[in-house]
């Protein structure tokens, strides 16, 4: 009976630890592959892309300077 009772306890901890390291290699798979195939954000989007080079907060601003900009509401 004894023998019985550790050879089910052997196979429910077979059955976890293989869930566990089959959830552990998607999760893993899932992140290598977003690495290595999809594509940055930064070779979409190119104001991002200037935006992360630049080092100061005015090489990130917008090239358009706020004083040449005229409010159409201006009076």
């Amino acid at each position: 009976m004894l023998s019985n009772v550790s050879e089910q306890l052997g196979r429910r901890l077979l059955k976890n630890l293989s869930f566990f390291a089959l959830t552990f290699l998607t999760i893993t798979l899932l992140v290598v592959s977003h690495q290595l195939f999809l594509e940055p954000a930064n070779a979409i989007d190119p104001i991002n892309k200037a935006a992360n080079k630049a080092t100061t907060w005015q090489e990130a601003s917008f090239p358009v300077e706020i004083s040449s900009y005229t409010s159409p509401y201006a009076n």
